[in-house]
């Protein structure tokens, strides 16, 4: 008997709305696919981008936000099966040398916007290829009774276009991603004024930046996470980013670095059974700050936070929850 898989419309829901809860997280999964797709080009051998960056530009009047880089964008031929891939990523080969690889990310600004559009246009091409996730009527399906296979549902909401690029730009080439009239979720994020960290201030400490050009440290940051975790460059996960057109850097300077300059804890895990050192499991940095004061109550950053290939993971707890509290 043949059998027949049926994959619901509920799965679409949980990869979205359930995953994406927090709609800061979307920048976060927006930047670093645009890092992972640079990344992984320059390893097919493509040359490095000068000036490579990603621009996030937020227009609250028209509740618009345009998240655009500078990279090589995707082949005109494989720009479909890209756009409709759930699940599915090409970063597959050595997981350890990119960020994501669950191939969900994508659609993460679905439930936070009526239309979510993706740009997709390739050097020495007159063509910008567009691919549309209709928000709206993506919602509407989900509050119906009826059912439906996911793949229906997908041909439901998705459109494809072709349009011509404008004048003198055919050497150009790039990757954008907008999400048009913004829920109510983002503009609460973006105007809610009791909140003490602001919104780009979160940017920064969520995002895989770079380092202040006059930060001395950071080249003995990134030397000493390039020997301990040896085959991985800190620099592969750093990223220009560009915020309403102001560059962003991690927020670090000189006034952190006090007399006890920079101290490093290598983190591993469990000692093995023949006595050996457990397997590398990260490198924690950190200084003493001579001028220590109490956090405000609603500062979700305070304590060891935790970055996995630059980028933050979780709050001020997620380090606590993984780590073996049997042994100290």
């Amino acid at each position: 008997m043949a059998i027949k898989v049926t994959i619901g419309k509920s799965v679409l829901e949980t990869i979205t709305v359930a995953l994406y809860e927090n709609p800061i997280i979307l920048f976060r999964e927006y930047v670093q696919n645009s890092l992972d797709a640079y990344n992984i080009a320059k390893d097919n051998g493509m040359s490095a981008i000068r000036g490579f960056h990603v621009a996030i530009n937020i227009d609250k009047q028209n509740k618009n936000i345009v998240i655009k880089d500078n990279g090589y964008g995707i082949a005109t031929k494989l720009f479909e099966e890209r756009m409709l891939g759930i699940g599915s990523s090409e970063k597959t080969a050595d997981r350890t040398q990119y960020i994501g690889f669950r191939g969900i990310g994508r659609i993460s600004g679905l439930p936070f916007c009526n239309r979510l559009i993706f740009r997709n246009k390739v050097a020495n091409s007159n063509k910008v290829y567009e691919c549309v996730w209709n928000g709206e009527k993506y919602r509407k399906i989900l509050d119906e009774g009826a059912g439906g296979d996911l793949e229906s549902i997908i041909k439901r909401i998705v459109t494809f276009e072709e349009n011509p690029a404008e004048r003198n730009t055919k050497a150009q080439h790039y990757f954008e991603v907008t999400l048009e009239q913004f829920s109510g979720d983002i503009e609460d994020m973006l105007s809610d004024e009791s909140d003490k960290i602001k919104f780009k201030e979160k940017l920064i400490r969520m995002l895989p930046l770079q380092y202040k050009k006059d930060f001395k440290p950071a080249k003995k940051i990134v030397n000493k996470y390039n020997t301990f975790m040896m085959n991985e460059d800190l620099k592969r996960f750093m990223i220009s980013v560009k915020y309403n057109g102001e560059e962003l850097f991690k927020g670090y300077d000189d006034a952190y670095i006090l007399d006890s300059d920079i101290v490093f804890w290598e983190i591993r895990g469990k000692q093995k059974s023949d006595g050996s050192q457990g397997d590398k499991f990260g490198l924690l940095w950190f200084t003493f700050d001579g001028h220590l004061k109490a956090r405000e109550k609603n500062d979700e950053y305070y304590g060891i936070l935790t970055r996995s290939k630059n980028v933050l993971m979780g709050g001020n707890d997620t380090f606590a929850q993984v780590a073996d509290a049997s042994k100290h």
